[in-house]
């Protein structure tokens, strides 16, 4: 991402203003000024700081003080070393952490308007002074790859077309706003009260509305090998 706030689409070789420019740098002006104080929020914070202290990215239950109410904290790091122990250098920090941020782009657009098919954001938030994004979610009782596991695949005609066609209206809510998910399979489709979750938006991108074949590029294209469409 340039300065000037202009990417050049892939596939049409077209420039055009980056998307996400503008409220990403809202959620780094908006940044907390102090370390996020997990004690003010959650009973088991101990448990939290410990399970999330050498991470890059945890999805952690928790229990919310204000309301003693089970939530899930997703926390998403920047480490300063690289898998082979060099230290990575301030930019590449800095460039890793704006991706983090894009989750959080996505999931406040998708929530602007209800959706009972994508996971429900309760609340965000940045620490750009350590590079870290907390994100906290509905609970949700399990995922469609456990399911799956627990009937041995056993679903009847019914079961299968009401799950498949919650997954289409998730889907199709994500594409009228103009965001391909990108990374769709049974562990990012969550159920809660048998209903479809839509969730996990770490490789999600923004359509190219100037060209209906092309993506704008806000991640790498990296995704599930499994699941990974072709062209990707």
């Amino acid at each position: 991402y340039n300065n000037n706030e202009i990417i050049t689409n892939k596939y049409n070789g077209k420039e055009e203003k980056d998307p996400f420019a503008q409220r990403i740098k809202q959620l780094e002006e908006e940044t907390v000024k102090a370390r996020f104080k997990w004690a003010e929020h959650y009973d088991d914070f101990k448990r939290i700081v410990n399970d999330t202290r050498m991470s890059k990215g945890e999805v952690l239950l928790c229990r919310r003080k204000k309301d003693n109410e089970y939530v899930v904290l997703k926390v998403k790091k920047v480490l300063k070393f690289g898998i082979d122990g060099t230290v990575k250098s301030e930019g590449f920090i800095k460039a890793e952490h704006r991706l983090n941020l894009f989750e959080v782009h996505f999931l406040e657009k998708l929530a602007k308007y209800y959706h009972p098919h994508i996971v429900k954001l309760n609340a965000v938030w940045v620490v750009e002074k350590f590079y870290e994004v907390y994100i906290e979610f509905e609970q949700c009782e399990t995922n469609m790859g456990s399911v799956m596991k627990t009937k041995k695949y056993n679903f009847s005609i019914r079961e299968a077309a009401d799950f498949l066609r919650q997954a289409v209206l998730a889907l199709r809510y994500c594409h009228l706003n103009g965001i391909i998910h990108a990374d769709v399979k049974e562990e990012n489709l969550l159920i809660k009260d048998n209903k479809i979750k839509l969730c996990d938006f770490d490789m999600a991108r923004q359509a190219n509305s100037s060209d209906p074949r092309g993506l704008i590029p806000t991640q790498n294209n990296m995704n599930d090998f499994r699941y990974q469409p072709i062209e990707l």
